[in-house]
């Protein structure tokens, strides 16, 4: 398949995932942390970069740029819904026409788009941002190592992607090591440069761990060095109904090629590949796990579980492709792109059905400020809610033009305090003075105290 064709399918897949964003913009810009970072940006009217993940500017800039030249909320939120997409979408021209590597470019799409669905409408996940930036790195890396450009300046942007990549997401250890332990195999000519790159990321991870230590960070290094000790304490739980129920029936596709993967590696006589991809797949869905549980929510585990996927994309590019003629390539990817549409189109509804939850509420208490006890209903469409304030506000302010004052809590004791301020607003981790928010975007208009429902 000619890197002609890769180009032009490429740009195709995301101009419409750009399209798809703008529409879906509410649903995915109003879920849980997508709305608080929205948030953080117009109040702050700065980028909101979060436990040093840098590469997020590259998505922030764009509803930043939006709020200093005064556009509505609802522009905003369109621009930022579509950010990720276009962010996406100029790495790929990188990949595919800077650096003209058609396999990196086939990965990248298979990555975006093979199994996304649930994680569409959870769009602001540094892990699928630090993972994209991943691909372009190695695509650069590819580019020099095989025009053999040797400039300092060329290293340095190396050391600046891998303290970025370090700094990005944890998990970006499964990605980096996988990746170049496959190519360890496929391309022994460049093996003492990617031990070398997996040096760099060793030593960086190292100092990060020393001088820049987060909550967030210590969690995962805290589950990944006890890993053994609290398997064996959680193991009893791990029924295979549950791993059927959780795992298998919502990710049916995953499993089947993974299997076809690891069949193909065994026929193919690559057993050093297959038993890498297994202990890969099955240390990170343990580690998941163990982590969070198996009772995930789906856009949040798709996330973690596309790993998989990124795993046999590099296996498929890297061991399989070169086996393929180009009508089979070209199917292969026009499926991909019907599927994804499909997904993503079929599990709108529950998305919608979120935010009709939202407009529900911000009506039934239209004018009232209100500390909602989460119920049976809040819990089921809702999901999650420690982020409601943010998202009430967002809506009521786009929808209509007033800002509304409503938190849906599980308990209210730590906001007792608060509830009679007249001139203030509730949210999970502060109480805000209305004086101190921008009236273009806070159109707070209510003046009583809090009640609550």
């Amino acid at each position: 398949m000619s890197i002609r064709f890769i180009q032009i399918f490429g740009v195709i897949y995301f101009l419409f995932y750009i399209l798809l964003a703008l529409v879906y913009y509410m649903e995915r810009v109003s879920m849980i942390d997508s709305a608080f970072q929205l948030f953080s940006i117009v109040r702050s009217e700065d980028l909101t970069i979060q436990v040093n993940r840098y590469l997020a500017f590259f998505t922030q800039i764009f509803p930043l740029i939006g709020v200093k030249l005064n556009f509505s909320l609802e522009t905003i939120a369109r621009i930022y819904s579509a950010s990720f997409p276009i962010v996406y979408g100029i790495c790929y021209v990188f990949i595919a026409f800077v650096f003209k590597d058609r396999k990196n470019a086939i990965l990248f799409l298979i990555y975006h788009f093979l199994i996304v669905g649930h994680s569409f409408y959870w769009p602001q996940c540094e892990l699928v941002q630090g993972i994209s930036w991943f691909i372009v790195y190695v695509s650069f890396l590819e580019w020099q190592l095989v025009n053999s450009k040797k400039f300092y300046y060329l290293h340095l942007l190396n050391l600046g992607f891998v303290v970025s990549l370090v700094f990005m997401h944890p998990l970006i250890l499964f990605i980096f090591s996988f990746y170049f332990f496959i190519l360890f195999f496929e391309k022994p000519e460049y093996r003492r440069q990617y031990i070398f790159q997996i040096g760099i990321f060793i030593v960086i991870s190292l100092l990060k761990k020393i001088f820049f230590e987060n909550g967030y960070d210590n969690m995962f290094n805290d589950k990944l060095i006890h890993f053994f000790n609290d398997f064996s304490q959680e193991r009893k739980g791990l029924k295979i109904s549950v791993i059927y129920n959780k795992f298998i029936l919502n990710f049916k596709f995953l499993v089947c090629a993974f299997i076809l993967t690891i069949g193909y590696l065994i026929y193919s006589k690559k057993f050093i590949l297959s038993a890498i991809l297994v202990v890969y797949s099955v240390s990170l869905i343990l580690l998941i796990y163990i982590g969070y549980g198996m009772n995930m929510d789906l856009f949040y585990s798709e996330v973690q579980y596309n790993l998989i996927i990124f795993f046999m994309g590099c296996i498929f590019v890297f061991c399989l492709s070169i086996n393929l003629n180009k009508n089979y390539h070209i199917g292969w990817l026009l499926l991909m792109f019907l599927a994804f549409n499909h997904r993503v189109t079929d599990l709108s509804h529950q998305y919608t059905g979120r935010v009709n939850y939202l407009k529900e509420l911000i009506k039934e208490y239209h004018g009232q400020k209100v500390i909602k006890i989460a119920n049976q209903n809040d819990f089921q469409n809702l999901r999650l809610f420690w982020s409601s304030s943010f998202e009430t506000w967002l809506i009521s302010t786009i929808i209509n033009g007033k800002s509304s004052s409503i938190i849906v809590v599980d308990n209210v004791g730590k906001y007792n305090k608060d509830m009679s301020e007249t001139d203030k607003w509730i949210t999970i981790w502060e109480t805000i003075c209305y004086d101190s928010l921008n009236p273009r975007y806070f159109k707070f208009r209510d003046a009583g105290t809090y009640i609550i429902k």
